[in-house]
């Protein structure tokens, strides 16, 4: 492994050491719209976002995991959206989120989500998300 995948497996070993990593490489975007997400929000987000069109969560390009190994067993959910799907992905949120028929609710979640992808294409970098 590489020496920044034996750093990271050495971070994960304590749980919410990634939120520290996060804070030091990078930023802490605003969550409240999923903090304590369960999957019953999960799927109406989804189910929302399906019904403007969009592909829905699940159809994202999130991979499940980091672009390099990493060898813990008790890790948070991390998702990585890479730098080249990053233009795309914001492209559909903002056709997603023209559209009528959202609830308030749902239209946030979509909207902060819309926000930690529209970072990523103005500092021109992956998106890497966790649930920890």
């Amino acid at each position: 492994m590489s020496p920044i995948a034996d750093a990271l497996t050495a971070l994960l070993q304590a749980r919410f050491a990634l939120k520290a990593w996060v804070a030091r490489i990078g930023f802490e975007h605003p969550n409240e719209c999923w903090w304590g997400m369960r999957v019953a929000w999960f799927d109406q987000v989804d189910g929302e976002l399906k019904g403007v069109g969009h592909p829905g969560l699940r159809g994202m390009p999130l991979p499940r995991g980091l672009p390099f190994p990493v060898r813990v067993t008790d890790a948070p959910v991390i998702t990585c959206l890479p730098r080249t799907q990053v233009t795309p992905e914001l492209a559909a949120l903002d056709r997603a989120l023209a559209m009528p028929g959202w609830s308030s609710e749902a239209r946030d979640a979509v909207h902060a989500l819309r926000c930690w992808v529209a970072d990523a294409a103005l500092w021109q970098k992956d998106l890497v998300a966790f649930y920890a």
